[in-house]
């Protein structure tokens, strides 16, 4: 079981990247495997990327299958580093959900207002994704 690099408890399974790197003076001194709550808050309080990639494992416990949730994209805001995204629900996807906030650095490139997307990943992946921006 991994240590979290933030706050030294057991179960690190938030681990990222970012292009460019988080500090290009001093790459070796950032974190990069954090408990989910160290993991959640690192990641809100990064100042916006080219690119922002994690990877996060299974909660324990948690049955291993990955979840897959399809978004549009209402607002996009890439200086801000903002994006508002309607969760598609319903059968076929064709209702639209809950309104959600998330980094615009953590969207597939090429992204417009209207596009519709999906990210499929741990539940603890989406629930990273999905808070972001804050909770």
């Amino acid at each position: 079981m991994k240590i979290c690099d933030n706050c030294g408890k057991n179960n690190a399974l938030v681990h990222f990247i970012a292009k460019p790197p988080l500090d290009d003076t001093q790459p070796a001194d950032v974190p990069r495997s954090l408990c989910e709550s160290c993991g959640k808050d690192f990641i809100r309080s990064l100042p916006r990327k080219e690119q922002l990639l994690f990877a996060a494992g299974f909660r324990p416990g948690e049955r291993a299958l990955n979840v897959v949730k399809q978004y549009v994209v209402a607002t996009l805001n890439v200086q801000g580093n903002e994006s508002e995204l309607e969760i598609v629900t319903g059968d076929h996807g064709r209702s639209v959900g809950s309104k959600i906030y998330v980094r615009a650095d953590m969207l597939p490139s090429g992204l417009k207002v209207g596009d519709r997307f999906s990210v499929s990943g741990t539940p603890l992946e989406l629930d990273v994704f999905e808070s972001s921006r804050g909770e």
